[in-house]
Parts: structure tokens; C-alpha cells; sequence
């Protein structure tokens, strides 16, 4: 084998690898916000987290992708870390489905269908302007990558089996699997892809240059191999992706040395040939080789999903972390090569930040009433982490913004840069009610007991209102928001009560007129807060991709 061979080998490998790259991409653009979905609601129990993990990756045809966007709702407090490592056991076996597709080349000529295949996929990329017929085209053109260049794989390899010493090196890893196992581990590290391993492995199987038993310890490889890309890509991220990433790798690591015994002495090659009897053949051999690599992960799958508690426990152990009570925050820059993962990021940092904000208001209310100095210098405190909250979002949405936004996510992607900008007005309002607060305390002002009883109902309907929007975002419910709307409404009418009432009031003898400014100033303040709210509101319902979209005037 020259040198042209092996850039020749290289470059099949390539549009192999650039291939399942554009059709999983295409699939996950398509499907990514259902799957969220899908993932956040039907993992409550393991065996269906299970299931629903191997449906989704079998349909985005990524495990990483599947891993990446449940570590994303971990963060977003919408699964737990138990769920989450249920879905990734699941997409551990959804990804096999790779090898069962690749062994499809010695069953039938796919491989003359390819060339064909990519011009289709090519022209419905660039003519089409519906991007649904765009996405159908880029997996068109995926598909036919993936086959071209496994073809030129098998015939580049051919000419190898004509080598005694590659054979005779192959046929050491069934002598000493440790080495297999090795030499597996180190390919899926380089080539990022657990099934760029498996691929090279039936085609050099199918070329007759390793044997059966000799490439079950590089499939058994591949599986650790893939933990160590996962392990790298948490680098940088938070407790609990990290023990997510952690209990991949414990499984992985644990289902191979619960296997090596077996495939040592040879008993795991006669168990699929068992189940999958009939003569090596170059297509049987291909199957025979998807099998062990399917059956690995179903075996690991039901001993990990039942001893699950377990698994969690210890992958915590070993994660020499705790899980922060508090996140400081869920901006995380691995999520941004999945747009729509790093917007539902931002939504819940938005609901962080109202929490925040709520908390504000209620500390200036406190420290308005019982005069307390110390809540007071507390809200400027909480106003600056609300300031460094906003610019924390808004660098990272303009992170995202390089990123390629489907029409719904760049419709929503402004929404979220008006809601980050009106809960960080809210701060500076509620900081308003404390420095009239702090005028009151310095010149003794009385409030009537109308006037402070109008002011608490005020500050009532704004908890009301927080709450309501804060369910919205978090629950992705129109109904809540719509209800929200109402509630200013209310806040609007008493505000104006109080105006009235200041008209009537000030003419009477012994009114202190500048107690009742106050009075106006703080029921000013309150309103502007639930406009804010309102805001949020009119964006969660016109613009959040979430339900029906509702034309509504913004205001």
C-alpha cells in the first residue's frame, strides 16, 4: 500500500466522516425541538428514558447530539441525572444503527447509487427555498457521501489482504484483546466517531484482512474510545454534565471488562454466532460484526438500567464535585453548536433572572416598610447581578448568532434579547422605590393608611404578575402569559386610584403633599415593573416557539 493508497483511504474516510456529519446535522435541524421535547417528558421512567434515548439518536443518527442536548436539559432543571444517563445508555444502542446500515454494502450495490444520490441531495440544497425540502436534500446528500465513500474504502483496503504482516498483526488482537481493545480506544479518539471505527472494521472484514473474533476487542475499544470524546467535550462545563459524562464512561468502561472475559476465551464470538448462524461470508461477516456492537450496548443497557441508582452514586463519587445549589450560570459555550439547545439555555436564565428580579422588588418593598436599611443596600447589590446576568446573556446570544438559526429560533432570538433587557429594567426600578425610600426615612414622612394599604395591594398584583410570567417562560405556557396581561391591567387601575385620590386628598388641610408625591412615585415605579412584565408577556406569546403564534401589538 503507497502513499496515494493511503491519502486515497484517507479521503474515503473523509467523505464517510462528512458525511453522517451533514445528514445528522440535517436530522437534528429537523427534529432537534421535537426530541427536546420528547426527552423532557417521557423520561420519567428508565426503561421508556431508555427507549426514548435509542428512538432519538436512531433518528438523528448521533449519539453526541443526543448526549449534548440531555446534558442541556439537566441544566435546564428539566431532567434529572438519573434520567439523563438512562437516555445516554439509550443512545449508546441507537447509535449501532450506523454499523447495521454500513453492512448494507455487501447485501446490495448501494455504493452504484451514491454518485446519483449526492447530485440529487446537491440540487435540493442549493435550488429549493423551503428549507424542509433544503433538510431532506442535505441528508439526500449525507447519505450519498456516507456510501461513496465507503466504497472507496473497500476497494482501496482490498489490495492489503495480500500482506502477510497486516494480517498477522490483525490476528493478534484475538490473541491478546487487551491490544484490540487499545488500538480501538485510540482510532475513535482520532476520528471523533465511534462509527467511523466500526465502519473500518466491517470494511476490512469484508476485504477478509481481520477476522471476526479479532475485531471484537476494537469494537469493545470503540466504546471506551467514544467515552473519552464525550469526557472532553464537559470539560468546561458544570457538576452535573460532567457526571453525566462520567457515568457514560463508567458504563462503557464496566460493560467492556464484564465482556473481555467472554471474548477472550471466545465464548461472546459463538454467542452471536449463535444467534446469527451461517459461514463468515463478506456480508455475514459485516452483520456479525454490527451484532456484537449492538448486543454490547443492549447487555450494558439492562444491567446499568437496573442498578441505575447505583451507577449514579458512584459517578457522583467520582466526579469529585458537588452539584452547586445554586448554578451561577447555564450559558455554557459547548451547547452553542446546538442553536436551538443554547436558546432554551437562555430561556432558563431568563427565569433565573426573574427569580432574581421578584426577589428585588420584594426586598425593596421590605425595606420600605420597615424602614429596613440593610434590605436597602442589599437591592443595589442584586441589581448588579442582574446587570452582569444580561450582559452574560447577550454575549452569549451573540455567540449563537454565528451559529446557522432555523426560522424559529430567529424569530424567538430577538423575543429573548427583549426579555433579558426588561428584566434588568426591573432592577433599576425597584432601585428607585429605595431611594424614595431612604427620602422618606430622612424627612420622616406619614403615609396614610389608605395610601400604604393601595401601595401592598400594588406590590401583591406584581408577585402575582412575577409569578405568572415566571411559569410562563419556565412551562412554555401561552395561558399563563395571557393571564399575566390581565394582572397588569389591575395594577394600571389602582395606580391611577391612587392618582385620584392625591387630587382629592391634597386640598384638605393637614396633608402633607410631599407624603403623597412619594406615594405616586412608588406606585410609578410598581406599574413601570409590571409594564416590564408585560413585555415579557406580549414576547413569550408572539415570538417563543413553544404553542400557537398570536398576533399581538408589543406595546
Amino acid at each position: 500500500m503507497n502513499l496515494l493508497n493511503i491519502l486515497q483511504a484517507l479521503g474515503g474516510l473523509g467523505l464517510f466522516l462528512y458525511g453522517m456529519q451533514k445528514m445528522s446535522e440535517s436530522l437534528r435541524k429537523s427534529s432537534s425541538e421535537k426530541i427536546r421535547t420528547i426527552l423532557a417528558h417521557l423520561t420519567k421512567n428508565r426503561v421508556i428514558a431508555l427507549f426514548t434515548g435509542t428512538a432519538a439518536t436512531c433518528l438523528i443518527q448521533s449519539s453526541s447530539a443526543t448526549t449534548i442536548m440531555t446534558v442541556g436539559l439537566v441544566n435546564a432543571g428539566l431532567l434529572t441525572i438519573r434520567q439523563a444517563i438512562s437516555v445516554v445508555l439509550g443512545a449508546n444502542i441507537g447509535t449501532t444503527l450506523t454499523a447495521w446500515i454500513v453492512s448494507l454494502i455487501g447485501k446490495f450495490s448501494i455504493a452504484a447509487y451514491a454518485l446519483p444520490i449526492i447530485a440529487i441531495g446537491f440540487f435540493m440544497m442549493t435550488l429549493a427555498k423551503k428549507e424542509k425540502v433544503k433538510n431532506i436534500g442535505q441528508i439526500l446528500f449525507g447519505f450519498g457521501l456516507i456510501f461513496f465513500g465507503l466504497d472507496i474504502m473497500k476497494d482501496i483496503f482490498a489490495p492489503i489482504k495480500q500482506s502477510e504482516t497486516v494480517l498477522n498483526l490483525f490476528a493478534q488482537f484475538s490473541k491478546n484483546p487487551l491490544l484490540g481493545i487499545l488500538v480501538g480506544t485510540i482510532f475513535t479518539i482520532l476520528f471523533q466517531s465511534s462509527s467511523a471505527t466500526i465502519a473500518i472494521i466491517q470494511i476490512l472484514a469484508f476485504n477478509g484482512i481481520i477476522g471476526f473474533e479479532a475485531a471484537i476487542p476494537i469494537i469493545l475499544g470503540d466504546n471506551i474510545g467514544t467515552t473519552i470524546t464525550a469526557e472532553l467535550a464537559t470539560f468546561n462545563t458544570n457538576t452535573a454534565a460532567k457526571q453525566t459524562a462520567r457515568a457514560h464512561t463508567l458504563f462503557n468502561v464496566l460493560g467492556t471488562a464484564f465482556i473481555l472475559p467472554f471474548a477472550w476465551i471466545g465464548l461472546y464470538p459463538k454467542f452471536i454466532e449463535f444467534i446469527f448462524p451461517g459461514p463468515l461470508t463478506k456480508t455475514n461477516i459485516m452483520m456479525h460484526i454490527a451484532l456484537a456492537h449492538s448486543l454490547f450496548n443492549i447487555i450494558n443497557a439492562c444491567i446499568f438500567t437496573i442498578f441505575i441508582d447505583s451507577l449514579v452514586k458512584l459517578a457522583k463519587f467520582l466526579s469529585f464535585e458537588k452539584i452547586e445549589e445554586k448554578q451561577t450560570t447555564l450559558l455554557e459555550e459547548h451547547l452553542l453548536d446546538n442553536p436551538a439547545i443554547a436558546l432554551e439555555q437562555v430561556i432558563k436564565e431568563l427565569v433565573s433572572m426573574a427569580k432574581i428580579a421578584k426577589d428585588v422588588v420584594a426586598k425593596s418593598q421590605t425595606g420600605y416598610l420597615k424602614e429596613n436599611k440593610k434590605l436597602l443596600e442589599d437591592v443595589d447589590k442584586d441589581e448588579r447581578l442582574l446587570d452582569d446576568t444580561k450582559r452574560a446573556i447577550i454575549k452569549y446570544m451573540i455567540k449563537i448568532s454565528e451559529k446557522q438559526l432555523d426560522a424559529k429560533e430567529s424569530l424567538e432570538y430577538p423575543a429573548l434579547l427583549r426579555c433579558a433587557t426588561s428584566i434588568e429594567k426591573i432592577g433599576n426600578y425597584a432601585q428607585n422605590i429605595v431611594k424614595y425610600t431612604k427620602y422618606k426615612i430622612e424627612k420622616k414622612l406619614e403615609i396614610s393608611k389608605f395610601d400604604e394599604q393601595t401601595i401592598n395591594k400594588m406590590f401583591d398584583y406584581l408577585y402575582e404578575l412575577f409569578d405568572l410570567v415566571i411559569d410562563a417562560m419556565q412551562h412554555k405556557d401561552h395561558n399563563k402569559a395571557t393571564q399575566a396581561i390581565k394582572i397588569e391591567d389591575k395594577i394600571d387601575e389602582m395606580k391611577l386610584e391612587i392618582r385620584e385620590n392625591y387630587i382629592k386628598e391634597v386640598q384638605k388641610k393637614g396633608i402633607d403633599p410631599v407624603a403623597k408625591l412619594f406615594i405616586i412615585d412608588i406606585s410609578s415605579n410598581i406599574e413601570k415593573i409590571g409594564d416590564h412584565l408585560t413585555v415579557i408577556s406580549k414576547n413569550i406569546l408572539k415570538d417563543f416557539q413553544w404553542g400557537k403564534k398570536i398576533n399581538i401589538d408589543l406595546g
